[in-house]
């Protein structure tokens, strides 16, 4: 929810008010989700879990062939879950295994780029 009020596009109406979390959003007119538009929701939290429960039934949304991937699942079982999406996409995982890195930064890139946010994420 943090991003969204960050960067909300077409719900920076409701995500950038002073008590975003708690006030009520309709959903934009002219959005391109047109059974959204007009509908007015009790929060942004609302409007999330309904994004989150949209993925839970892809298929009813014509993706036949869908994967649901949680970021944590992600995180903690990598080979996993590329061994997932290989297998969907009818491809194989290298024999040799994937290979995981520990950190995606080297630590003197941190140091040396603390102040430099965009640095550091590159």
């Amino acid at each position: 929810l943090h991003s969204m009020h960050r960067q909300g596009y077409d719900l920076n109406n409701c995500a950038r008010r002073e008590n975003w979390l708690t006030m009520s959003c309709q959903y934009p007119r002219g959005t391109p989700q047109h059974t959204l538009a007009g509908e007015t929701f009790p929060n942004l939290q609302t409007i999330y879990t309904k994004w989150t429960q949209d993925y839970e039934s892809l298929a009813s949304f014509g993706f036949n062939r869908s994967l649901l991937i949680r970021y944590e699942d992600l995180v903690m079982d990598t080979e996993g879950v590329l061994s997932q999406i290989a297998s969907l996409a009818n491809l194989s995982l290298p024999d040799d295994g994937i290979v995981q890195f520990q950190q995606a930064v080297h630590p003197t890139a941190v140091k040396a780029n603390k102040n430099n946010e965009r640095e550091v994420a590159i």
